[in-house]
């Protein structure tokens, strides 16, 4: 099971980026931001507000933990 995430590149005075607690944020500074959009297995279409990164990870993958996780 697969789903897609077409990003789509945004100047960097379009998008606030903030670093707390271990977990990097890139949030637009106005609704005419585009992000891209994701795509779940089912084809139901999200478009995106913010993009995370966590390191250490909060999550795991068959029991596995890795370095960081979006």
């Amino acid at each position: 099971m697969n789903s897609d995430f077409d990003y789509k590149l945004v100047k960097k005075n379009d998008v606030l980026i903030v670093y707390h607690l271990n977990i990097l944020r890139f949030v637009p500074k106005h609704a005419k931001v585009n992000m891209g959009k994701l795509s779940d297995v089912d084809g139901t279409e999200y478009a995106v507000s913010e993009v995370l990164f966590h390191a250490p990870v909060e999550h795991t993958i068959a029991g596995r933990k890795f370095d960081a996780e979006l």
